[in-house]
């Protein structure tokens, strides 16, 4: 996985130690850091303030390791809309180097103004905000058969999933699926260009659809029952279900 880590992550670890510096440790070791010019020249910058003199040498040397291990790339030409706009290079870089997370501390600017974070709702609330947008996205793993997507995919949104579970049966061609999180903004971008293609694509049935489904399934295996075509290790069970005995 590739990330990008904050300059307040990187002090931390100078100053004190602690879970930052395993963080960078783990990182450095085990995933790819991205970096760019700029977030170094602050990492830099950041180093040589008189308040970090006592440990600007432990500072600089781990500034030297990320340099030694990161990948570098130029940030991206995007703007987020961040309450401080100097933390914009970070998400730029991420963007850039298709960085699955930023490591930071810095909750407080790191937020944003098109992103909402909603309570548990109701279904019909949830299908009203399901119908207020315009792409589903969901990364759940081991999923047989997520609700949610089947909710969404029924508002008519085109959506993006993990390849994994059951979303290949259930998306079909309603959109797009992913294997790694560094996928998805391009993914995003792709449904964003033929939206309505994807849309025209989904197949949701009905609940009467699938209850029918379901009832043709168990007749059939009554049949192969009755025909003595399906053995079980608990006939008395399959015995009950389908003959009532």
């Amino acid at each position: 996985m590739r990330v990008v880590i904050d300059c307040n992550v990187v002090v931390s670890a100078a100053r004190s130690g602690g879970a930052c510096a395993k963080v960078i440790v783990e990182a450095a070791r085990n995933h790819e850091i991205v970096l760019s010019d700029p977030i170094l020249d602050e990492y830099l910058t950041i180093a040589h303030r008189p308040k970090h003199t006592h440990y600007r040498e432990n500072l600089l040397a781990i500034i030297k390791e990320i340099k030694k291990v990161a990948i570098v790339v130029e940030p991206a030409k995007t703007v987020f809309g961040l309450h401080d706009p100097d933390d914009e290079v970070y998400l730029a870089t991420a963007i850039a180097g298709r960085a699955a997370a930023l490591v930071t501390g810095n909750t407080r600017d790191f937020s944003f103004r098109n992103i909402r974070h909603l309570p548990p709702c109701a279904s019909d609330e949830l299908a009203r905000e399901f119908k207020r947008s315009d792409i589903f996205i969901t990364a759940s793993r081991h999923d047989p058969c997520s609700n949610s997507l089947v909710e969404a995919l029924h508002c008519g949104l085109p959506a993006i999933a993990r390849r994994d579970g059951g979303h290949p049966e259930v998306l079909g061609s309603g959109g797009e699926l992913f294997d790694a999180m560094e996928e998805v903004p391009e993914l995003i971008e792709r449904l964003v260009a033929g939206h309505a293609g994807y849309a025209g694509r989904i197949e949701a049935p009905s609940i009467d659809e699938v209850a029918g489904r379901y009832a043709a399934f168990a007749e059939s295996l009554a049949g192969e029952v009755e025909a003595g075509h399906l053995m079980t290790k608990r006939p008395s069970f399959l015995q009950g279900l389908f003959f009532g005995g």
